[in-house]
């Protein structure tokens, strides 16, 4: 029996430290006011031209051309809904944009970050509701 529960105790010890992602330097979170406004978000990954804007139950807007395309680009900019996110290639910081909040909810978007030659960053932008 004591056997079992020291491979459970380890076995849930290794599970939670996998769950933490570093992120690269990235913040997870990053909020505005209703006012919206403009936030630099710095990492220490560098940034490539494959980034990503969603939300769930709606479409994602991805970064294009990449790198690989045959126009090279050296700065990105992706424009979803009330959020813009501009950077340059192998930069180590991007700049998140956001429109006033007139709705009168408070709203989420996610930024997946193609980090090289790291793994992905993911940040969650949230703004609040104007009251």
């Amino acid at each position: 029996m004591s056997k079992i529960l020291h491979i459970l105790f380890w076995g849930s010890i290794l599970v939670a430290s996998c769950n933490v992602a570093h992120n690269s330097g990235y913040p997870h979170k990053v909020n505005f006011g209703s006012d919206g406004g403009s936030i630099v978000v710095s990492g220490d990954g560098s940034l490539g031209g494959d980034v990503s804007v969603y939300e769930f139950d709606d479409a994602t807007e991805h970064s294009t051309p990449s790198r690989n395309d045959t126009v090279y680009q050296d700065s990105f900019c992706i424009r979803h809904k009330w959020m813009t996110v501009r950077w340059a290639y192998a930069a180590h910081s991007f700049v998140v944009e956001a429109e006033p909040n007139t709705t009168g909810k408070s709203r989420k978007m996610w930024i997946r970050l193609g980090l090289w030659p790291d793994d992905d960053a993911d940040v969650t932008v949230i703004q609040s509701a104007n009251l």
